[in-house]
C-alpha cells in the first residue's frame, strides 16, 4: 500500500504548477552507543566498555508538499533501545568467549526495538508574526519487534558456572533460544509537535517533541515468561504464549537557541531521549554547520 501511495505522490507532483508544491526525500539518524559500536550489538560483546546503554533511531521519508501549510508522505522507521548493567555486559561477554572470572554478577538487561512504516501528515500553523507551530501525525504498521526484560544473578566459581534469570520477553524472532522468525503485524500511531519563536531580530528559539504517544499494538505476538537457570531445576521453566501486545517508545525532545550575526549563526541545542543526553554548541555559515557535543565529546 505504501508503494501505491508513493506512486500517487509522484503522479500528483508531476501535475504541480504552483511554486509552493514539491516532492522531497529526507532522513534522520541518531546512533548513541557508549558501550560498544553499533555494528557489534549482535556479536559476542568481546570488548564492552564502561557504558550501560545503546540507542538508535532512524527514519526515511518521501513527502509531498501540498501547499505552504500541508505536507503528506510515507516513511520507514527504526527504533532500538538497549539498557544493561555493567555486570551483565561483562558476564555475557566472557561467557560467550569462555573466560568468565570468579565472582557473583548482578544481571539486568532490557530491550525495546521495532521497525515500522506508514503515512504521515504535517500541518503548519502560524500563531503570530513571531511564533510558528507544527503538528505531525503518523499512522504506522509494525514490521519487526524485540521487547523484553531479563534480571537475576550469575555466579562463577572456578570451572563451575550458574545463573538464575527472570524473563519477560515479546518478539517476532527469539534471540535467546535462536528460534526462527514468525510473522507479526501491528498498527500504531505517534505525533510530533514543534514550535519556533523569534525572540528578537537576532535571537530565535525552537522546541520540538517527537514520538509523542508512539504506540504499536501487535496482533498474536509470541511472548516468553518465567525463569532460566543453570544447573536446571524442576521449579524453573519458561512458558510461551501467543497473544496481543502493546509496545511504547519514549519521546525525543529538542530545545535550540540561535543567535544571528551578520553572516554567521551561533546555536546551542539540548537533546534528550531516554538515557541519551546531548548538549550541542554549533556555528552555521552559508548553509554549512559544525557542532560540538559537550556531553558526549563528539564533533
Amino acid at each position: 500500500m505504501c508503494r501505491v501511495f508513493f506512486i500517487l505522490v509522484l503522479l500528483l507532483a508531476a501535475q504541480c504548477v504552483r511554486a509552493e508544491q514539491a516532492v522531497g526525500l529526507r532522513s534522520h539518524i541518531l546512533l548513541a552507543s557508549p558501550a560498544m559500536e553499533i555494528s557489534e550489538l549482535d556479536s559476542s560483546w568481546q570488548n564492552p566498555s564502561s557504558g550501560s546503554s545503546a540507542q538508535a533511531r532512524a527514519s526515511i521519508e518521501t513527502y509531498f508538499k501540498v501547499n505552504n501549510r500541508l505536507e503528506l508522505g510515507i516513511e520507514k522507521r527504526w527504533h532500538y533501545l538497549l539498557k544493561f548493567s555493567e555486570d551483565t555486559a561483562e558476564f555475557y561477554s566472557r561467557l560467550e568467549n569462555n573466560a568468565v572470572a570468579n565472582g557473583q554478577y548482578d544481571l539486568s538487561l532490557s530491550i525495546n526495538a521495532a521497525t515500522s512504516e506508514g503515512f504521515f501528515a504535517q500541518y503548519f500553523i502560524p500563531l503570530s508574526s513571531g511564533i510558528d507551530f507544527w503538528i505531525k501525525a503518523h499512522v504506522l504498521k509494525g514490521g519487526r519487534v524485540q521487547k523484553g526484560e531479563l534480571s537475576g544473578k550469575g555466579q562463577v566459581n572456578d570451572s563451575s558456572l550458574s545463573y538464575d534469570w527472570q524473563l519477560d520477553y515479546a518478539y517476532d524472532e527469539n534471540r535467546i533460544f535462536e528460534s526462527p522468525r514468525k510473522s507479526a503485524s501491528a498498527w500504531g500511531y505517534s505525533f510530533d509537535l514543534a514550535m519556533k519563536a523569534k525572540l528578537s531580530d537576532e535571537q530565535r528559539l525552537s522546541v520540538s517533541l517527537e514520538d509523542l504517544m508512539y504506540t504499536l499494538h501487535w496482533d498474536e505476538l509470541d511472548q516468553d515468561k518465567g525463569c532460566l537457570n543453570r544447573p536446571l531445576t524442576p521449579d524453573c521453566s519458561v512458558y510461551t504464549s501467543r497473544s496481543t501486545y502493546t509496545q511504547r517508545f519514549p519521546v525525543f525532545a529538542k530545545l535550540q537557541w540561535a543567535y544571528d550575526f551578520e553572516a554567521v549563526s551561533a546555536t546551542l541545542e539540548a537533546q534528550a531521549w531516554q538515557r541519551y543526553r546531548a548538549l550541542l554548541v554549533g556555528v552555521d555559515y552559508q548553509s554549512m554547520q559544525v557542532e560540538v557535543d559537550a556531553i558526549n565529546e563528539m564533533i
